[in-house]
């Protein structure tokens, strides 16, 4: 029997078992499948990331188009060519998007702020805190106050930066400031102090889980033991959780502390 003669039921369970490559070599090959994952709602979640449609020329493609209208979930991490131009057209047509990570893309903060404009319906971002310029600067106020606005009607947020502008400045705070998260991430992938400046904060972050990765490719052997100085720790109020997990990881083993507060 063909595979097209299929029952639409029995054609939709074996669509949903392939990767990116495969359903859209099926795509472009058959009508009748085609029609099914323009019109049945079938592809809910898009992992672009680490493939070889890992490019911005596939946001451009029908296969893409007809696929945006339904998708919740969009992973486009390491896409190094994405830029906000090219970006902002695909997301207006996402009206279902809940879920979004372009880090360790050419996205930044600003950025979104304006993406989320064309889709209001992402709950959950991972994004590199970043704010298109890499030398010391003084940001705006009136635009800090913009992120606020944003970033207070999300559910998780996972920041990718440097180890100063995350853990030693309040900037992230003062973002966040009017969030209530179910879960704030810190990913930290480098030691590098190129800093901003921002406003104070005085305002403590309200979320339900809290956790904070430690990835530094430049230098491995670095050692992370300056956690009780850190400013971001002084702003958490830690007495409100129940458990605190602390995890190590190294070559040879991985060691996993759970502790009432």
């Amino acid at each position: 029997m063909n595979i097209v003669n299929l029952p639409e039921e029995i054609l939709i369970i074996i669509i949903k078992q392939l990767d990116l490559i495969s359903l859209y070599n099926l795509y472009t090959a058959c009508f009748r499948i085609r029609h099914i994952i323009s019109v049945c709602k079938v592809i809910k979640a898009c992992d672009l990331s680490l493939n070889t449609m890992a490019t911005v020329q596939s946001l451009k493609l029908n296969f893409f188009k007809d696929i945006s209208r339904h998708l919740q979930e969009l992973n486009m991490c390491g896409v190094t060519d994405l830029s906000k131009s090219v970006l902002l057209p695909a997301l207006s047509r996402m009206k279902s998007l809940n879920t979004l990570n372009v880090s360790y893309t050419n996205i930044n903060i600003f950025d979104f702020v304006e993406l989320y404009q064309s889709c209001p319906s992402i709950k959950n971002i991972s994004i590199n805190f970043t704010f298109g310029k890499t030398s010391r600067v003084k940001l705006l106020k009136k635009s800090l106050l913009q992120c606020q606005e944003v970033f207070k009607n999300l559910d998780f947020v996972n920041f990718v930066g440097n180890l100063s502008n995350l853990i030693y400045s309040q900037l992230p705070l003062f973002i966040l400031c009017k969030s209530k998260l179910k879960t704030l991430q810190y990913t930290v992938i480098e030691c590098d102090m190129t800093t901003y400046e921002n406003e104070d904060c005085e305002e403590r972050v309200q979320f339900n889980q809290f956790s904070i990765y430690f990835l530094d490719g430049k230098n491995s052997s670095v050692y992370y033991g300056f956690m009780h100085e850190m400013l971001l720790f002084s702003m958490l109020e830690f007495h409100n959780y129940e458990v605190i997990i602390i995890i190590r990881l190294n070559l040879k083993s991985v060691s996993l502390y759970a502790t009432p507060v």
